[in-house]
């Protein structure tokens, strides 16, 4: 149970009435209401089982005791309990609400939403259920309803900020984030405070391209909670988009404080590397969150080991064939395998605030990654047209996947082309989109061949160009130093920064940026319009797999 359910158990102490019948009850009653308001929870718990005693289905000592033992820590036991008075006394509201939080709390959306439901039949107007079955529904991915009672909510108690709030919340899961900051701006209207809403607010400002003034708001929440990571996570972020990169690598550290960081815990139990002197001691690097971020930070393996350090490297599994041939990097463990004997230990990410804050001398800035010989896959000479791929998907499962994202058919007004032949590198669920084109349709599934990090290394390597959202393979082809064309959205993640069309990360990238958020027809044109330009140049000669030099164009 979090901070605002102990309140809420906390303030419904009290709250039931007994029968008259049942007044001799009342003072052992009260006494525990008392202790349980303070906190002193197993004083509370003997006078509520006191008072079972004498009446052993008398709910609202029932509904307590159980409360009692939750916030105890005997989920399992109050659990029980509260949902024996619920049986008990169907016309007890009180416990059918909080039997809802209970089973919010562990998770069991659907059992919530029956019980809040149950609380509203016996009183339609309650706000708190209202505003707490709009929380559940948003959980469960129902965000039209959970929109329609926030505003239900808003009608009953147009001043409530937490009602502004939730609406807040389902219009930014519906993708109208105009009208979700409009929300957010009239709950902190109401209470100017309201440390979620400031920091939602943040977010959305970030996410609308205000950078300044997601800035500014970050710094209003971490004013008012100087521990609160997701603010100084999401300023970190700001700031680096905006090219403030020491500052914004310090706040960035946050990121492994925040609820939705991937590591839940550190590592290793040895001591975190601080910058301080690592010649002669081994350095286990962990690689942290997506594949293009652990192929986009394995370069700075070769400036710890300049420094004299024995460098070790975790990674996902389908990057170890790959990345353990990175300079610098002695060996590679694949995440889930022991982690091997080491001195120190850091996360890859945490690796520029410590070596080059700046980003004045980006190590290895060109092909650091080479392709595994025994992955190789041959495309043959092809047919003298320039060869394309294309992938227009990241993983479904990204929490940006909305924005960076866009459908095949983004690209098929590429496919009529005669000077390009399209190969399709696209992996996954997205993938299936191929299998609905009509026979014979100009573009080339490289699926068949396509079926590892490591075989897409080696295709790249034959392309003349990749053409791609923002993804695992525009880092992969940059780092291997293929030509590559990305399409990022209006606001981007943080790497590719604002305002330019190359990236210091890559010198073979170049980006194509929306200029309307979600217009990814006016990047297709432009990008149909560089093709145009190249029409003149010489197409490279084919690939030989026993090349070792990636083009450039």
């Amino acid at each position: 149970m979090n901070r605002e359910q102990h309140r809420a158990a906390g303030k419904a102490a009290g709250a039931g009435q007994l029968p008259s019948s049942q007044a001799a009850l009342e003072g052992p009653l009260r006494q525990a209401f008392t202790h349980h308001r303070a906190g002193r929870l197993k004083e509370a718990a003997r006078l509520y089982r006191q008072v079972l005693t004498a009446a052993p289905d008398q709910p609202t000592a029932l509904l307590h005791l159980g409360l009692a033992h939750w916030q105890d820590g005997r989920k399992e036991d109050g659990r029980r309990l509260v949902e024996r008075t619920a049986a008990l006394a169907p016309n007890y509201r009180e416990a059918h609400y909080n039997l809802a939080r209970l089973r919010q709390d562990e998770g069991d959306l659907a059992g919530a939403e029956t019980a809040l439901r149950a609380a509203l039949r016996l009183k339609p107007d309650a706000l708190d259920a209202l505003i707490n079955l709009g929380v559940v529904l948003s959980g469960l991915g129902r965000h039209e309803e959970a929109r329609d009672l926030a505003q239900r909510a808003i009608a009953l108690a147009p001043n409530h900020p937490q009602a502004r709030y939730n609406l807040g919340a389902t219009l930014k899961a519906l993708g109208d984030l105009d009208a979700a900051a409009a929300a957010y701006e009239a709950a902190l209207a109401r209470k100017a405070d309201f440390l979620p809403a400031l920091l939602n607010l943040g977010n959305l400002r970030h996410a609308l391209g205000d950078p300044a003034g997601a800035d500014a708001l970050f710094r209003q929440v971490i004013a008012l909670d100087p521990n609160q990571a997701e603010a100084h996570t999401g300023l970190g972020i700001t700031l680096l988009l905006r090219g403030d990169f020491a500052e914004g690598w310090a706040e960035y550290e946050w990121r492994w404080r925040t609820k939705s960081f991937p590591e839940k815990s550190p590592p290793s139990s040895q001591p975190r590397w601080q910058g301080e002197e690592v010649a002669g001691r081994t350095v286990f690097l962990v690689g942290e969150q997506g594949l293009g971020d652990m192929i986009q930070f394995a370069r700075y393996a070769a400036p710890l080991a300049d420094r004299g350090a024995r460098v070790l490297l975790r990674c996902d599994p389908k990057l170890v064939p790959l990345l353990r041939g990175v300079p610098g990097v002695e060996a590679c463990i694949a995440a889930g395998d022991p982690p091997p004997t080491h001195d120190l230990w850091s996360p890859l990410m945490s690796l520029p605030r410590l070596l080059d804050p700046t980003l004045d001398a980006l190590p290895f800035a060109g092909p650091y990654v080479t392709p595994p010989p025994e992955a190789a896959t041959d495309l043959g000479p092809g047919d003298g047209r320039r060869r394309v791929g294309i992938v227009w998907a990241g993983s479904p499962g990204h929490p940006n996947d909305r924005n960076r994202s866009c459908g095949l058919e983004t690209f098929l007004p590429l496919a009529g082309r005669d000077d390009v032949a399209l190969h399709s590198l696209q992996v996954g669920p997205p993938a299936a989109a191929l299998d609905s084109l009509p026979p014979g349709a100009p573009i080339v599934d490289l699926r068949p061949q396509n079926t590892s990090l490591s075989h897409a290394a080696h295709l790249l390597r034959q392309l003349d160009l990749l053409i791609t959202v923002d993804t695992a393979p525009a880092h992969l082809a940059g780092a291997l130093g293929c030509p590559v064309w990305v399409l990022v959205a209006k606001v981007p993640d943080w790497r590719w920064r604002l305002g330019r069309d190359d990236s210091p990360w890559y010198p073979s990238l170049r980006l194509f940026r929306q200029s309307e958020r979600g217009d990814w027809t006016g990047v297709m044109r432009r990008i149909a319009a560089a093709l145009d330009r190249l029409r003149s140049a010489p197409v490279p000669r084919a690939f030989s797999v026993k090349s070792e030099s990636p083009k450039m164009l």
